[in-house]
């Protein structure tokens, strides 16, 4: 019992320190959308090897230092508003709902929403220049959101691959270095 209290803990620390380089490597231009996305994929091995509320509270200490610590705050709050919590959820509205189709339109929504957030916390509160586009920028909202949209099914489906990748290979192999089981 004791060990794998020190387990959660030490994994815990180390996912969040993984998980907020990942983050801050996402000052690289570019790299501000893939950034959040891979920092996502460490909470769901949480929600995997611990609980939900063990994924969540690493999602929060990692949103609150990347807040901090990132000088680009764009892929800090797409981490904070979606990317972060979503892995955790995803699985557990698959778990709830068994009506699949009712299930991916929740799951749309929700992105679309926290999307829709995050911007508009970049736009009118960190002041994200809308300007510097020139005439693509009268359209951007809509290149950016159906970009964002083919980003978020690409993650949707991705996610069950990682879990598997985790289960299967990295569990085994995290778990003998920590010696359990």
């Amino acid at each position: 019992m004791k060990r794998e209290k020190i387990f959660s803990i030490a994994f815990g620390g180390i996912l969040t320190a993984i998980s907020l380089i990942i983050l801050f490597v996402g000052n690289i231009p570019f790299a501000e959308y893939i950034a959040p996305v891979f920092a996502g994929v460490l909470i769901l091995f949480a929600y995997i090897e611990f609980s939900a509320k063990i994924a969540l509270t690493i999602y929060g200490a990692c949103s609150l230092l990347a807040l901090i610590v990132s000088p680009n705050k764009e892929p800090a709050l797409l981490y904070i508003f979606f990317f972060g919590y979503y892995p955790a959820l995803r699985f557990l509205l698959d778990e709830k709902l068994k009506i699949k189709a009712l299930s991916f339109v929740i799951k749309i929504l929700i992105f679309n929403c926290s999307m829709a957030v995050a911007y508009l916390i970049l736009i009118f509160v960190f002041g994200m220049p809308l300007d510097e586009m020139g005439d693509l920028g009268k359209y951007s909202f809509v290149i950016l959101g159906a970009a964002l949209n083919i980003a978020f099914l690409a993650f949707e489906f991705s996610l069950k691959s990682f879990a598997l990748f985790y289960t299967r290979v990295l569990q085994k192999k995290i778990h003998h270095i920590f010696k359990l089981k």
